[in-house]
């Protein structure tokens, strides 16, 4: 059962508004995101499926992990009733209000969704099945940024290393190696953002 929070929207964008409410059963803060008329059949079709891979636990452990779930919800706030829940980790809502958000966070999750299909494809045909699932990897990038107070060099040292060996194991391609490490840098202060990865030359020669 979820219980809107009685806050303003934390985001809205073209394809959907974003409400913090409050899973009754545990008490814990979660992301509820109403999808636009529009976009709810495709949309939701497309978030119960590549979410079993990311989040297979359907827990709220890790920032923005979808637990692919869809609830129905009467509500006043959008037209559209049905809804996404989303889990916000250690951290709640209105902590993550004290940060600066910029488009490097979508960069990230791209990333994410960019490593989901590279790694399942390897698995699939490739037959290779010791290259961690996605959730592993940004499970353990979290953790190790915890562990370290906020650094993150560990973290990116265990991002390259897995890509390295994606790359000499899996023979995945450079380019798509080059872009991971840039989507996927831990340190938001220091992830490319879009302009910087369409610039970048190392990816889009090929």
């Amino acid at each position: 059962v979820y219980q809107h929070a009685g806050g303003p929207p934390l985001g809205t964008g073209a394809s959907g508004t974003v409400y913090e409410y409050i899973d009754t059963t545990n008490n814990k803060s979660v992301a509820v995101k109403f999808p636009s008329v529009s976009a709810a059949q495709e949309e939701n079709a497309a978030f119960l499926s590549v979410s079993k891979h990311i989040n297979p636990g359907r827990t709220y452990d890790q920032h923005l992990a979808p637990a692919y779930e869809l609830v129905t919800v009467a509500t006043d706030l959008v037209r559209s009733g049905v809804a996404q829940v989303w889990g916000w980790g250690g951290a709640e809502p209105r902590q993550w209000h004290q940060q600066r958000v910029s488009g490097t966070h979508d960069v990230w999750s791209a990333g994410v969704f960019l490593y989901t299909m590279l790694a399942t494809h390897t698995r699939l045909f490739r037959g290779i099945e010791d290259l961690p699932e996605a959730h592993v990897v940004v499970e353990r990038i979290v953790c190790s940024i915890r562990e370290s107070n906020g650094d993150c060099k560990k973290a990116r040292a265990m991002l390259v290393g897995w890509i390295q060996a994606a790359e000499e194991q899996a023979e995945w391609p450079p380019w798509a190696c080059t872009l991971l490490e840039r989507m996927m840098e831990p340190d938001p202060s220091l992830r490319s953002n879009v302009s910087e990865l369409l610039s970048d030359s190392r990816i889009w020669c090929c």
